[in-house]
């Protein structure tokens, strides 16, 4: 039976209207616009083989199809099909009779064709949704595939961050015994010069009484036995063994010297590399980081997509994919919970702009008034704090830069009210601290951080070496 086809692309056009939102205007004057679509119609719908089609859409759209082939509207042949009373034995009833019959198998025929169509159109449907299922599993097993990877260079770096303190102290502690050496050193040589000053002052003396003593008439074997003549050599001789005691004792200063200035150079090398590798592995893992952010987003919106989709159907299941591992979205976010963290730390140091070194204290302050909660650790602790709560999530950034300016939901950029930014341990000599505490703070969603202080959000701490984490507080319920 045959079907006509601008009636069916019209209905097309409605459903595709209806699935992906794309404004159609399916009035029959407007229909022959749409030709990649009348494409797709005849081929996936009427199993029409297009390639072989020379007809523009206008010339497509007053044809019929009947067995996956173009045919003319079935009105223009109707005359072919239908029975001439003239030439048959057919009374005027018996006519009439046959008339309805092909019209309702006509009827039959054409519903017959629609069901298949919109079986048709509901396995599309389901093609689509399990495309986008899939491309939120796959996007998660990227995902979790990069938390494991991030783990294990975290676990390196930390390991590596830890060598390193131990070589600075090995190397603090060589250079402090190599100044215990140098002044041991510059007190033997006192030692050294002060005895040979002796000794000198022994030999002249010695000279002038052994002179003396012979003007007296004292043979050599006399002089040699005179008790002070004895004397002043005893002391020469006792002198000339403590200088020689002392030199030995000044050279093995001076080799454990050595010694230890080659150790410090060893370390120094160790040390070069071990920050070599630390460097190599920090850029690793901010790569890393970022793709890991890149698949976590991907799958966030192949997810939302296949809910969205499936919800709009409401013929499949709109199952998903498990909650993303140590991460969630900012459709997760407790926005009544993070003003309200907001509103008690600007209420507490909204007015204050100086730091006093106590951000750690003033977050813990803020957090306790707004939700009860208590948390106590330095700034670079609270990570590890938030990360064991429930009702805490981690959020990604690309770059630090993206931590400032007001926070817009649109884009993820700028900090929700209520984020809490954990900065880690960073290189000494720029705060009063020398960073080995690290900087936790509040976001106000204005572009500000609020710790014991208000101040525009600074990304200082990664010019330092510094690594920072973003939480927000979660609704358990989403």
């Amino acid at each position: 039976m045959a079907v006509q086809i601008i009636s069916g692309f019209s209905e097309y056009l409605t459903s595709l209207k209806q699935n992906n939102g794309n404004d159609y205007d399916v009035s029959q004057n407007n229909l022959s616009n749409y030709s990649n679509e009348l494409n797709d119609y005849l081929e996936n719908v009427l199993g029409v083989d297009v390639s072989s089609i020379s007809m523009s859409p206008a010339e497509l759209l007053t044809m019929d199809v009947a067995d996956g082939k173009i045919v003319p509207h079935a009105e223009s042949t109707m005359v072919d099909n239908q029975i001439n009373p003239a030439n048959t034995d057919y009374s005027l009833d018996e006519l009439e009779v046959e008339k309805t019959a092909d019209v309702n198998n006509k009827k039959v025929d054409e519903n017959s064709a629609a069901e298949k169509s919109d079986d048709k159109n509901t396995d599309q449907q389901k093609d689509v949704g399990e495309n986008y299922l899939s491309q939120a599993e796959n996007y998660y097993a990227l995902y979790d595939e990069g938390c494991i990877t991030l783990e294990e260079l975290k676990k390196e770096i930390e390991a590596l961050e830890k060598d390193i303190t131990e070589l600075n102290k090995d190397i603090e502690d060589e250079n402090k015994s190599i100044e215990e050496k140098k002044q041991e050193i510059e007190q033997k040589n006192k030692e050294i010069e002060n005895e040979k000053k002796k000794l000198e002052d022994c030999n002249e003396d010695l000279e002038e009484l052994a002179e003396k003593l012979a003007q007296e008439g004292l043979s050599s074997e006399e002089i040699q036995k005179n008790p002070q003549y004895s004397a002043l050599k005893s002391n020469i001789e006792h002198l000339s063994s403590s200088i020689s005691s002392l030199s030995n004792t000044l050279n093995s200063l001076s080799s454990q010297l050595k010694t230890k200035q080659n150790n410090v150079t060893s370390l120094e090398g160790d040390l070069n590399t071990s920050q070599n590798r630390l460097s190599s592995k920090n850029k690793e893992y901010d790569n890393v980081q970022k793709t890991v952010n890149r698949n976590y987003q991907s799958y966030v919106n192949a997810n939302s997509n296949y809910s969205n989709y499936a919800s709009s159907q409401g013929g499949f299941s709109t199952a998903g994919v498990a909650s993303v591992k140590g991460g969630v979205g900012l459709e997760n976010y407790d926005s009544a919970k993070g003003q309200a963290i907001a509103n008690s730390a600007l209420k507490l140091f909204g007015n204050d702009h100086k730091a006093n070194g106590r951000c750690a204290s003033g977050v813990s302050q803020s957090l306790k008034d707004a939700t009860g909660v208590e948390l106590h650790g330095n700034g670079c602790d609270w990570a590890e704090l938030l990360e064991q709560r429930p009702d805490w999530g981690e959020i990604y950034y690309d770059s630090a830069e993206d931590l400032k300016g007001v926070y817009d939901p649109a884009t993820g950029k700028g900090l929700p009210p209520g984020a809490i930014v954990c900065w880690s341990q960073y290189e000494p000599g720029h705060t009063g601290s020398n960073g080995r505490y690290g900087h936790v703070f509040i976001a106000d969603g204005q572009g500000h951080e609020i710790s014991d202080f208000i101040s525009n959000v600074s990304t200082n701490y990664a010019n330092w070496g510094g690594k920072f984490r973003v939480f927000i507080p979660i609704d358990q319920g989403a």
